[in-house]
């Protein structure tokens, strides 16, 4: 073969002291050969490209020159870039050499990574085809993930990852996260959660290090409630934590702090959900369930997992979706052309026209879905023995009236739902009591798409990134 094909071993570098290798498996031989190693912000998941900064510019990390000979790379003068005395190092060996190479990172390169870095090579050279030199070139399409907490000298913590369910949703992230952490665990409760963090025997097991680095727990989530079990009993009730649950419970005994000893202020608690990062007063408490020490980082966005296998090639990616929505009271779902009235009314800054909408609104692939649902909220009216009216404009004027703080309380109100009114009698003639059933209906309509650049690349989520992740405490994005 007159092409160059390089490949890199392993897939996810965990211990900084593992030696990345690059491999030739084609030419045979070739002559000014440059090898530049890269810190990727561009690769390729299928078909899709994957960006993890604005400009998708990978980062130079060094550039060595030699030769290929009998599919093996003779390294000639190379090239190390400027970084930190104390950057982390990245262990490279050519296959077939016996020389190790020890590469600091560039500072340019740590700025912007969430905990991981995505090395890759771009390798030129001339290769002899039929008597005739021919310039080739390879780029790694799929990076190798190296783990990125501490310097070189600080202690490599161990990372964890809690998937708190089975669904299609559960197992994309148990694999994905197969790849990146030191333990993957089913566990469905923060009980059970925060009794694994305190167990000494898991920390030691996870990795070296007396502390967690990073305690990511994979749940389903909106921006109301977070979708895990307070307690291991299911009897509890507690199945959906919201700010009252938490208020009223989070200072059961069962719920035990694991000690400033297993997780402190350089611990980061990863909330994997969709979108439970816009409610802040949740992330608060959350906060303060795993003892008020460590940062809790979570997505304002759509959370989404992929896992790919065809043959020999495994890929498993996370990604986030962007979503727009509107409610109508009511049972009828919206015509189409009111729907792109009502879209357009309601994103006017998000810039996207008509007949963007009309294709989100369609639900047209590639990467786009369209989502209906019938929402029904039930509130009741008591009475007691005095009789209720019958009119529909004066059960709405009290419907108003007793309902408990909006907003606050219930997170909608009245004028969100079409009410209809249902009169409850109970008890004897002359000593009866009366209740109104209320029963709101309402359509909410939500597309979604996958969040991109101008170029349509997919976005990499950065916990880094402050409009990708809320975070507790608020203050001060560092």
């Amino acid at each position: 073969m007159s092409r160059i094909v390089v490949s890199l071993q392993p897939g996810i570098i965990r211990d900084p002291d593992t030696e990345l290798v690059i491999r030739f498996t084609s030419p045979l031989n070739a002559q000014n050969v440059q090898v530049t190693v890269k810190e990727m912000d561009t690769w390729h998941y299928r078909r899709d490209t994957m960006v993890e900064a604005a400009d998708g510019r990978d980062d130079n990390i060094a550039i060595f020159n030699g030769t290929i000979e009998r599919r093996r790379f003779r390294v000639g003068p190379n090239l190390r870039l400027p970084a930190r005395a104390d950057a982390p190092i990245l262990r490279l060996r050519f296959h077939g050499s016996d020389t190790a190479y020890e590469l600091p990172i560039p500072d340019s390169t740590l700025a912007e990574e969430g905990g991981e870095l995505e090395i890759g090579v771009h390798v030129t050279g001339e290769v002899q085809v039929r008597r005739r030199t021919i310039n080739r070139e390879f780029t790694t399409r799929w990076p190798v993930f190296v783990r990125n907490y501490g310097t070189r000298e600080a202690p490599q913590r161990p990372v964890i990852t809690f998937v708190a369910g089975r669904d299609g949703f559960y197992n994309a992230a148990f694999r994905y996260w197969q790849r990146r952490a030191d333990g993957v665990v089913r566990l469905a409760s923060v009980q059970q959660i925060l009794e694994y963090l305190g167990n000494q025997r898991n920390l030691v097991r996870a990795g070296e290090g007396r502390r967690w680095g990073e305690i990511n727990i994979v749940t389903h989530a909106n921006a109301d409630q977070w979708m895990i079990r307070m307690f291991t009993n299911r009897r509890a009730g507690v199945n959906h934590i919201d700010v009252n649950k938490l208020n009223e419970h989070g200072n059961d005994a069962r719920l035990v702090d694991p000690g400033a000893d297993k997780i402190d202020a350089d611990t980061r608690i990863v909330i994997r959900g969709c979108v439970i990062g816009q409610n802040q007063a949740l992330l608060n408490r959350i906060h303060t369930l795993f003892g008020g020490r460590a940062k809790v980082y979570a997505p304002q966005y759509i959370q989404g997992y992929q896992y790919y296998q065809r043959g020999r090639t495994r890929q498993a990616r996370e990604y986030f979706e962007e979503f727009f929505f509107i409610k109508r009271p009511g049972r009828r779902i919206p015509s189409l052309a009111e729907l792109i009235r009502l879209f357009t009314e309601k994103y006017p800054a998000v810039g996207i026209d008509e007949a963007e909408w009309r294709r989100l609104l369609q639900g047209r692939r590639p990467r786009r879905s369209r989502h209906n649902s019938l929402r029904v909220f039930r509130f009741t009216m008591d009475y007691g023995e005095q009789v209720p009216p019958r009119g529909r404009a004066e059960l709405l004027v009290q419907l108003e009236r007793m309902w408990p703080g909006g907003h606050e309380t219930y997170n909608t109100a009245v004028g969100d739902w079409y009410w209809t009114f249902r009169r409850q009698v109970r008890g004897p003639r002359g000593n009866r009591t009366y209740r109104i059933l209320c029963l709101g209906a309402m359509r909410r309509v939500e597309v979604r798409r996958p969040l991109t650049d101008v170029n349509d690349a997919l976005i990499v989520p950065n916990l880094y990134n402050e409009n990708h992740y809320g975070r507790s405490p608020a203050p001060g994005w560092e």
